[in-house]
């Protein structure tokens, strides 16, 4: 990792690997997508949570190894801003595929949330009249429309700002007090 210039800004860092930790992320979606919408639905899906989490820790860390020091408001900011973009432009791409380059693949992803959920109830053995129900409720949903896809991103955020919170509050290190 190099250093950071004087001229080079927190907000930089933070746009740098926000927009390093956007393009992987999106190319990891892309891979899941290759894979098949089966593949959304497996835990390997959940990993693309730890994309954005890596580079906002690097990030942070470069910072903190520049100035020798990182205060926790400098780390906030940076650990949300690059999860803002990552999330952000992930949400952009998801939006763009489901709608624009390949509809076929959002309606199969759709029946397969529906079969694992009908799985899944059965298997707790709810009544099949609440089963019908909460199938009736996701097929009512269009998942992925621009303000569905968007009120996911801000439900996210909330959750992506206790974790910066948690995360800052590692990686911070406070200025070092000069005696004489």
């Amino acid at each position: 990792m190099d250093n950071i210039s004087k001229e080079e800004s927190v907000s930089d860092v933070l746009l740098q690997y926000g927009l390093i930790s956007t393009l992987v992320s999106i190319l990891y979606y892309v891979g899941l997508y290759l894979m098949g919408a089966e593949s959304y639905l497996k835990p390997i899906a959940y990993f693309s949570y730890a994309i954005p989490i890596l580079f906002a820790v690097i990030a942070s860390v470069k910072v903190k190894r520049s100035k020798l020091y990182l205060p926790f408001g400098d780390a906030l900011k940076i650990i949300f801003g690059v999860f803002v973009l990552s999330f952000f432009g992930l949400s952009l791409f998801s939006f763009i595929l489901n709608n624009y380059i390949d509809t076929a693949f959002a309606e199969r992803t759709i029946q397969l949330t529906v079969q694992k959920t009908q799985e899944m109830l059965l298997s707790l053995n709810v009544p099949q009249s609440e089963i019908d129900k909460q199938i009736k409720i996701i097929l009512s949903m269009n998942m992925y429309s621009f303000s569905s896809i968007m009120r996911g991103f801000f439900y996210q955020c909330i959750f992506l700002f206790l974790l910066s919170l948690i995360i800052a509050a590692i990686v911070k290190k406070n200025k070092p007090e000069f005696t004489t």
